[in-house]
């Protein structure tokens, strides 16, 4: 049985404030996930649509959130843009993970200039701030979902190319690692059968984390017109849209996506915190 599943195990004796924090988090991010999904079909306006003479009303029974200054149903594109966001954030974190792990794996199994030189990469990928670089390789790459997917992927890899190293170098010590190394297994074993799935725990904490952070990378990418173009409906180019109206008055069409934006990665962050202190048990406290 791998570590992660003895530390899930314990979940039962975790304590009250946690599981609380821990249905809170798993509320909003299933919510979001819900809202991917089905948002656009259950809009009552076009979320890419403008409603014809009005712009920037404020809200009402009619239009929830208002319109913004294209004459869009804000609400619409509100609960729309969690397919945009959502799709990238999940898409490239779960990418990040698949190139990061056996990289990170195999810098902490073996020993060698291979393994060093992967390593400066990744610190020299890490040396760059995270939006100035991602700024640079859209441009280059291209404003499409896909470019921005593996935009995001590529600086957040190192991410998990270190955490892995890492919990592998923890972990070729152990017994039943020498164990196996006695018996005669490759290495290649070794490491995908006997040191990764004991490394799941702080990989599934930290990619909640990242997908609260790729979301707030998107949105970032996004107002400074660099991310997904309008009118498709993402949350920082609607706030991007609004801003400019915040002064005159009419904050609704950048207010409202910003407070689903922040409350969204909250909950992202509430989850993978809690799913941290879960799988650590050095972590717990009362």
């Amino acid at each position: 049985m791998s570590t992660l599943s003895l530390r899930l195990r314990g979940l039962g004796s975790f304590p009250a404030r946690a599981n609380r924090a821990l249905i809170a988090g798993g509320a909003i991010a299933g919510l979001a996930t819900l809202l991917a999904v089905i948002g656009p079909w259950i809009a009552p306006y076009s979320p890419t649509r403008a409603v014809g003479g009005d712009q920037l009303q404020p809200p009402s029974t009619t239009h929830f959130f208002g319109t913004d200054a294209v004459g869009m149903d804000v609400f619409s594109r509100v609960i729309s843009a969690p397919r945009t966001d959502l799709t990238i954030a999940l898409a490239s974190t779960a990418l990040a993970i698949l190139v990061g792990t056996p990289l990170g794996a195999i810098a902490g199994y073996y020993r060698s200039r291979w393994s060093e030189a992967l390593m400066r990469v990744s610190d020299l990928v890490q040396s760059f701030p995270v939006f100035i670089l991602a700024m640079a390789a859209v441009i280059v790459a291209g404003h499409d979902v896909t470019s921005i997917i593996y935009v995001i992927a590529l600086v957040n890899a190192p991410i998990y190319v270190r955490l892995v190293r890492a919990e592998v170098l923890s972990l070729r010590e152990r017994t039943y690692v020498e164990a196996a190394v006695a018996l005669g297994e490759s290495g290649r074993r070794v490491v995908f059968r006997h040191l990764l799935p004991n490394a799941y725990g702080p990989i599934l904490s930290n990619a909640s984390v990242t997908v609260g952070m790729s979301m707030l990378l998107t949105a970032g990418l996004s107002f400074i017109g660099a991310g997904v173009r309008v009118p498709t409906p993402e949350w920082g180019s609607m706030i991007a849209i609004g801003a400019p109206n915040v002064v005159t008055g009419e904050w609704w069409p950048s207010v409202f996506p910003g407070v689903a934006l922040s409350i969204t990665v909250f909950g992202f962050a509430l989850l993978g915190d809690t799913l941290a202190r879960l799988t650590d048990p050095a972590r717990r406290h009362p």
